[in-house]
């Protein structure tokens, strides 16, 4: 069975399976150096891997699907599951002003690796929904717009899945006492789903593999 083969429920597991570990490696990251770098983790053919990556996917994959769920596990095959179920690539991207060429840079990162699905990580500016018209969003408005005391820095998630509905998962960053010692540094607040998804992430890239479910009612 391949990927696009599974359910919704399988789909939206391995998803939010990548978006944890994601969430996980990002809170660690902030308490070490408190920034993240501008990234995006693929979920890519393992078969199109190198054959070493390949034989070690093979062994710890195996392990790590008979850990999921059972609801989840009796809609897999798990005999050969590690080959459909995407592996994650982590992909520094490209210090540039302009978005088009780094979103061509994805898009053929995302490509070479056919990949099913991606999250793409980066601090943004923005303003809270309550300080914004009713007809405004969280990210949608011009930060400049906003008055300086309404503006706050957040880590963002674009999280691209085929089949699957985009998703916009973000934190903020407060300034705070990260330490015993009693000093203060950026913090990351608690991750929190936002339901602008499809107008921030509209533009992202997305390939003849990954084509995500645009539809409006669609959960």
């Amino acid at each position: 069975m391949k990927y696009n083969e599974y359910s919704p429920k399988v789909r939206k597991y391995l998803t939010w399976s990548l978006e944890y570990a994601i969430m996980r490696r990002i809170n660690d990251m902030f308490k070490k150096h408190q920034k993240v770098p501008t990234h995006m983790v693929m979920a890519g053919n393992v078969m199109k891997a190198s054959p070493e990556a390949i034989n070690d996917f093979k062994e710890t994959g195996e392990e790590a699907l008979k850990m999921m769920p059972k609801v989840v596990r009796d809609g897999i095959n798990l005999d050969d599951a590690w080959q459909s179920v995407p592996v994650p690539i982590v992909t520094p991207l490209p210090h540039v002003d302009d978005d088009k060429k780094m979103y061509s840079f994805m898009e053929y990162a995302l490509n070479q690796s056919e990949s099913l699905m991606y999250i793409y990580v980066t601090e943004a500016i923005g303003a809270p929904e309550s300080v914004l018209n009713q007809n405004e969003k969280l990210f949608a408005s011009k930060p400049s717009d906003a008055h300086p005391d309404n503006i706050s820095n957040y880590v963002v998630l674009s999280i691209m899945a085929n089949k699957l509905k985009p998703k916009l998962v973000a934190a903020k960053i407060t300034r705070n006492i990260i330490n015993r010692e009693g000093e203060y540094g950026r913090k990351l607040g608690d991750w929190k789903q936002h339901h602008n998804a499809k107008l921030f992430t509209s533009n992202l890239p997305t390939t003849q593999h990954l084509q995500p479910d645009w539809r409006n009612n669609v959960r």
